[in-house]
């Protein structure tokens, strides 16, 4: 509910999907994963027991760097933005 038409969302493996947003600008995508991270605490704070506290954390990156020619060298710069969000200890999204 949270991406464009043509736009694609893909699970990749356990509690981790991968996002496709051809053309989207840098600053939408923003805008997409902090609305996507409200979404989910909210549903969190409707459907899961006080006690347990689940949240989400992302990482992002774009083709329009050059050095980033390859599908596996954007998913290799994301999840390195994903891994340092997490060793932060706070959910939130890192852009790069």
């Amino acid at each position: 509910a949270s991406i464009r038409d043509g736009d694609y969302a893909v699970r990749t493996g356990g509690d981790e999907f991968l996002l496709l947003l051809p053309g989207c600008p840098r600053y939408r995508v923003d805008a997409m994963l902090k609305r996507i991270i409200a979404m989910f605490r909210q549903h969190v704070r409707v459907v899961i027991p006080d006690d347990i506290l689940p949240d989400l954390s992302m990482g992002a990156s774009f083709l329009d760097n050059t050095a980033h020619r390859t599908g596996a060298k954007l998913i290799d710069i994301a999840d390195k933005h994903l891994y340092n969000v997490k060793e932060t200890g706070k959910a939130h999204a890192r852009i790069g």
